[in-house]
Formats: C-alpha cells, structure tokens, sequence
C-alpha cells in the first residue's frame, strides 16, 4: 500500500488529507520504473546524443575547413614567390 499525507494550512486550523493507493496500480506506471527507464529520460538521452553528434560534426566539420584554409594559404604563398 503506497501512503500519502498531505497538509492543509486554513484559518481554522490545520487538517491532514491521507490517500492510500494499492501498489500494484502504481508498477506498471513511472512511479514503478527507474527514472533512466521513463519514457521522459529516454527521450531527453536521445535528443541530448543527437545535439552531441551534431556539434561534434559542426566542430570537426570547421577544424577540417580550417585545415584546408591554411593548406591553399600556403601553396599560394609559395606560388607567388
């Protein structure tokens, strides 16, 4: 039996509202599961590896321009002396 107790703060005093759930209900859903097997988490993993792979191709992508940005600067120093 899974129990919640939750207080309520009113001007005439202070009351308590206490539910209790069966805990079969509850395994089949995200409260019955680790938060890395969640529907949620494994889709912000997915998207998180995406923009990874995205930037790393972005970066060595403009490494690689750069490299050969500085090859071509160099052969056409060397063509114009």
């Amino acid at each position: 039996v899974l129990t919640s107790i939750t207080p309520i703060n009113l001007p005439g005093g202070c009351w308590i509202v206490v539910t209790s759930n069966a805990t079969e209900s509850f395994l089949g859903s995200s409260i019955g599961k680790p938060y890395w097997k969640t529907a949620e988490a494994q889709l912000a993993l997915a998207m998180y590896l995406l923009l990874v792979v995205l930037v790393v191709s972005i970066a060595l992508g403009q490494r690689e321009r750069e490299a050969v940005g500085a090859t071509e600067s160099q052969v056409q120093g060397a063509q114009l002396s």
